[in-house]
């Protein structure tokens, strides 16, 4: 389960005997966001953060910003992940590094699938390896390959992701 624009303050509490720097903590936390949060479906526990830094975070009062999150996460022993801001995504290496961070690694990554994945097997149709939005079957109208079927993103012009369409026919020989 993804929760987008999570705050600290509905995760996280500061411990402290003295009241006035728990406080202080408390304040500091309750103020932070972070852009996504994993969470088990299930018990709706969280597994994994995760910040996307665009060019603002090169800032010097953004980094601070950036280190006390880092902190917090450590504290309470819950991965944070950084990921660079880009146009589009390849959803399988995102799957991977959360897999990774989550402790799932390679070997379950048949069993931990994103409902990407289980869209596109349950239905058949894959997964664009950019942007990971369901493929969409089309046909080519130029070119050497003329007539012939591929899966293409739905988000042509701007993301530009193809992947091999084999008929059924294809498939059984």
């Amino acid at each position: 389960m993804i929760c987008p624009k999570v705050s600290l303050g509905d995760l996280f509490f500061a411990k402290g005997s003295e009241y006035g720097q728990r406080m202080a903590y408390t304040n500091k936390i309750d103020r932070k966001h972070i852009d996504f949060l994993l969470c088990d479906p299930q018990t709706v526990r969280p597994l994994v953060g995760i910040e996307l830094d665009d060019k603002s975070h090169r800032r010097k009062d953004r980094q601070e910003r950036d280190r006390f999150v880092e902190g917090v996460f450590r504290a309470a022993k819950l991965p944070l992940v950084r990921i660079s801001v880009q146009r589009a995504y390849n959803v399988g290496e995102l799957g991977v590094l959360l897999r990774q961070r989550v402790g799932l690694g390679d070997a379950q990554a048949g069993v931990c699938q994103g409902p990407i994945e289980r869209v596109a097997a349950e239905t058949g149709i894959p997964a664009c390896p950019k942007c990971g939005s369901s493929m969409v079957l089309r046909t080519a109208k130029r070119g050497s390959k003329i007539g012939s079927q591929f899966w293409g993103c739905p988000n042509y012009p701007r993301c530009r992701g193809v992947r091999q369409y084999e008929s059924v026919s294809q498939s059984a020989d």
